[in-house]
């Protein structure tokens, strides 16, 4: 798979001030880097010893990201665990609750740009950091098939919105913003294929976590469809996502490694 960043650029004295770089090798799993490299959020790494904005820390749970500044030098960010949910311009308190009790899993947000355009904003809640994500919905690129069975333009629609997009062997595939993976599926795996200039390139999603409304059970991935969207991707040598595919610009405010 390409990705945004490559492991040559990681910015190695920030990871070494979080004790996250020692001889030459980085102290984060591969699922982790994957993450990172394809410019989403890592799961929660500990770190320990370690001084941030002045505070020397004992030990903590953060999740970490990199980003390209304007100049093009790659920064880490630093997501921390914070004692109580963070308050988001976009929403009201009844919004942010319900978010918070998991009652749905985002909330749409219709911002009017000029010239009669609207924006439409998606925010989740990481309950793992207590603070909520929004991302621009139009800068999701959303497959046009699922498992190799080709989805609607409402299927697309609702998938760049974060809602759940089901196709017909009950796989069920919803995006997430703040998973690593950037999805939540009801399989372990998915073959997801998306255009680009005329052709179609494909990508597989493995480890996968289970959708959370509470509703559906993780179901055997190997299903017939997933079979089929197999043998494309083996005929074709397995051409994989492009960069942009799975990345949108997340807008939040985050911590910047010194």
């Amino acid at each position: 798979m390409h990705y945004l960043f490559k492991e040559a650029e990681l910015p190695r004295e920030a990871l070494q001030s979080l004790n996250l770089f020692n001889n030459e090798k980085v102290a984060i799993d591969d699922y982790d880097l994957e993450a990172m490299f394809a410019g989403r959020r890592s799961a929660l790494i500990a770190i320990s010893d370690v001084e941030l904005n002045s505070f020397r820390i004992a030990r903590m749970e953060v999740k970490l990201s990199l980003n390209r500044t304007d100049s093009g030098e790659v920064e880490l960010l630093i997501h921390p665990v914070y004692r109580s949910p963070q308050p988001h311009y976009l929403l009201d308190q009844q919004a942010m609750g319900t978010l918070m009790d998991g009652e749905q899993p985002n909330h749409v947000v219709e911002l009017n740009v000029g010239d009669d355009k609207v924006r439409r904003m998606v925010v989740e809640y990481d309950a793992e950091t207590r603070e909520f994500l929004a991302y621009d919905a139009a800068s999701v690129k959303a497959p046009v098939m699922v498992n190799g069975e080709e989805l609607d333009a409402d299927q697309r629609e609702a998938y760049r919105l974060g809602k759940q997009v089901t196709i017909y062997d009950d796989t069920t595939v919803q995006y997430r913003v703040s998973e690593p993976k950037g999805m939540l599926s009801n399989t372990e795996r998915v073959i997801l294929s998306f255009e680009d200039d005329g052709k179609l390139r494909h990508v597989m999603l493995h480890e996968l976590r289970n959708l959370q409304d509470g509703f559906h059970r993780q179901l055997d991935y190997n299903s017939s469809s997933y079979q089929n969207a197999l043998q494309i991707m083996l005929k074709k040598d397995f051409p994989h996502l492009v960069t942009a595919d799975q990345q949108v610009n997340e807008q939040r405010e985050r911590f910047r490694s010194r």
